[in-house]
């Protein structure tokens, strides 16, 4: 499930768009300062926590607006990587194969844990960027029943390679500031200038008991950024805000 907005302002210009130049070196960002730990005391969840995380959701970013209501769910089915479809996606997904095995998806797959579902809501958004390209951003709340599991980086995942031979690199992405603790993680899929190339930044935030995945995707020939890295910090700090109402 999701929520698409699309933000387009008179005379066909994007609100939320930025024109990105190729960034080869954008995933070497330490946060200047060792991230606190993501864990938290497991409690029961109270009843009605799906009505109340998607009354949290986002629902203006610098101007955009939803166009379809948030849905709530679990966050297995809700917390889909926002790219379009294709060999990149499945990797980053978890749903393909890739070289070293077990790399590409971040987190990792049952990283929430797999003895009850988490409850979850989310809200995608939907960009398209001046100069050709296309910038998804999901958020995705949820309160997991037990402690999540599976946030570092292995050191073998920083290059890979996804079907086809597609070469691909993930590194450390900045979160500093965002909720009470956040780890982020940004990959780069495919060759240098290619039309098909993707890129994935992900922070992974908590604010109490709720955590929240913000995924900003983006597709073309430079489909990262500075730029495009500091809308996924700044869509992940405005998430982490709005979402302090729950706690």
């Amino acid at each position: 499930m999701s929520v698409a907005l699309a933000v387009v302002t008179a005379g066909g210009a994007v609100a939320l768009a930025v024109v990105s130049t190729a960034c080869d070196s954008c995933m070497s960002l330490p946060d200047p300062a060792t991230p606190a730990p993501l864990s938290h005391s497991p409690s029961a969840t109270p009843s009605g926590t799906n009505a109340r995380l998607a009354r949290a959701l986002l629902t203006r970013f610098d101007g955009a607006r939803v166009s379809v209501p948030a849905r709530s769910g679990t966050y297995g089915a809700l917390a889909d990587v926002p790219l379009p479809g294709g060999a990149a996606r499945d990797a980053l997904s978890g749903s393909a194969p890739v070289t070293p095995a077990g790399c590409g998806a971040w987190p990792a797959s049952g990283w929430t844990g797999t003895a009850r579902p988490a409850r979850a809501a989310a809200a995608t958004l939907t960009v398209a960027r001046a100069g050709g390209g296309t910038t998804l951003l999901r958020e995705v709340l949820f309160v997991p029943a037990h402690r999540p599991s599976g946030l570092t980086l292995p050191a073998r995942c920083r290059a890979f390679t996804v079907a086809g031979g597609l070469p691909a690199r993930s590194g450390r992405l900045s979160a500093a500031g965002v909720g009470d603790a956040a780890r982020g993680v940004g990959t780069l899929v495919g060759r240098r200038g290619a039309a098909d190339r993707v890129a994935l930044y992900t922070i992974v935030f908590r604010v109490g008991r709720v955590y929240g995945v913000v995924r900003v995707g983006g597709t073309g020939p430079a489909p990262g950024g500075a730029a495009v890295r500091r809308m996924a910090h700044d869509y992940a700090q405005r998430a982490a805000t709005r979402t302090r109402g729950l706690t």
